[in-house]
């Protein structure tokens, strides 16, 4: 099944939509391309009218940045794995862990490719974090942790 840009973009907000309904800390993605400066999303220089020297502004926010130029299947897969990490380091403010923090992200993307649909996809995303698994950490250290479970088995088979 393949997937439009503008299929992606719209479940991408959905999800940040979603997770915005509890905004602490707010969601925010952009698209940007390796080595290109990353917009603070829905921020200006507000003057309310006046002229205006500076401003101070505390930002907190879980940002994910997408390489807009990537096919619409994988800004799909590296939007669900990036929001699985998000999801991880909400839950986990004080004791972030990377291994936890990645195994995490995979399951998360895996489960929700598959609940929105999306087998092959994540067949594909298993695939290429077996690849990335083969010589990096932390994929090594996850894939290992998460080798025994039902839905990596699945989505890890041969094909």
């Amino acid at each position: 099944m393949e997937i439009t840009d503008t299929q992606v973009k719209q479940t991408i907000k959905r999800f940040m939509d979603q997770w915005n309904l509890d905004p602490h800390p707010p969601l925010w993605v952009c698209f940007e391309e390796p080595g290109h400066p990353i917009p603070i999303p829905g921020t200006i220089f507000d003057t309310g009218g006046r002229r205006k020297a500076g401003m101070e502004l505390l930002v907190y926010a879980e940002l994910i940045v997408l390489n807009p130029i990537v096919k619409p299947s994988m800004m799909l897969t590296t939007f669900f794995h990036e929001l699985g990490h998000a999801h991880y380091r909400k839950s986990h403010p004080t004791d972030f862990n990377a291994v936890d923090s990645e195994a995490h992200a995979i399951i998360y993307s895996l489960e929700t490719l598959v609940r929105e649909g999306f087998d092959l996809l994540a067949q594909l995303e298993a695939s290429t974090i077996k690849q990335m698994a083969a010589t990096d950490e932390p994929y090594k250290s996850a894939v290992e942790m998460l080798a025994s479970t039902q839905l990596w088995q699945k989505c890890s088979a041969e094909q």
